[in-house]
């Protein structure tokens, strides 16, 4: 960071004091703040797991402490820098107190995609939701990325929710989709296939299917109420409705029927709450 005052290099490393319990409690400290900025969520819930298991295993038996070696393992199984332990010993060689090692580039997690519950209702982060848009478009990360102005890196960051696009590159991206901004924010895989779909039929297929026998597999009581109820009598009350819309509002039979389908669902809706 480049200041008036001048050049300030970031700590290219990530302080890890997970060994060092005992002496962080007898130091007096009391709480401890697990940084998770511009880390990913499994990055943040592990580390802070460790550390709270950490501190339990400790505060048990502080005389026979040791600490455990699945929680050393935890922070050393997410995607990190090189660990030190920064200015808690004194003054760091070379400004770091490190532990050098090789890196295991094996070890760096690769995204292919969200991972979907068989049966489950999919419930999208916005990284997802960015992830699913992009491949709608039929878009790679590198294409993106060189219509944004920005690296690869930071795309694949956003669809693994470890930063966030701020809102000039959000509406950048609304355009380079085809969405509205909104539309990106909420984007929903199953929503838009369903709109897709509706788009693709024509007038004269819908009028091919036999909707009833269709919704009837999932809804078997669409197949047999009219061997149960006075169709024709309900038909007959739904039809004067229908003509009281067209009268009052001048609206066509199609839309005065469609309005009349969309307040029964509003109707339904509403005593289901």
């Amino acid at each position: 960071e480049e200041r008036d005052g001048g050049t300030y290099l970031y700590n290219a490393r990530d302080l890890c004091m997970i060994e060092h319990i005992p002496e962080l409690v007898q130091a007096g400290i009391t709480s401890f703040k697990i940084e998770g900025r511009a880390k990913s969520f499994y990055y943040t819930a592990c580390t802070a797991n460790a550390y709270r298991a950490a501190v339990d295993e400790y505060m048990k038996d502080p005389d026979s402490y040791r600490l455990p070696a699945w929680l050393r393992e935890e922070v050393t199984k997410v995607s990190h820098p090189q660990y030190c332990t920064g200015f808690y010993f004194g003054r760091p060689e070379n400004g770091q107190n490190c532990k050098r090692k090789p890196v295991d580039l094996s070890r760096r997690p690769a995204y292919t995609g969200p991972i979907k519950a068989k049966g489950a209702r999919k419930t999208m982060s916005l990284g997802n939701r960015l992830f699913h848009a992009r491949k709608k478009r039929g878009l790679s990360q590198e294409e993106v990325a060189e219509k944004l102005g920005v690296s690869r890196q930071t795309v694949s960051k956003w669809e693994t929710d470890e930063t966030l696009p701020d809102i000039r590159q959000a509406k950048k991206m609304a355009l380079l989709y085809h969405l509205s901004l909104d539309e990106l924010i909420a984007f929903d895989v199953d929503l838009q296939e369903i709109q897709e779909t509706i788009d693709r039929t024509s007038q004269e297929l819908e009028e091919k299917i036999d909707w009833t026998a269709a919704w009837g597999r999932k809804y078997p009581i669409l197949l047999r109420y009219q061997e149960e109820v006075n169709a024709a009598g309900y038909a007959a009350r739904l039809s004067l409705l229908i003509d009281e819309l067209r009268r009052e509002y001048g609206y066509s039979e199609m839309d005065a029927f469609l309005v009349l389908k969309d307040i029964l669902a509003k109707v339904w809706q509403s005593r289901k709450t």
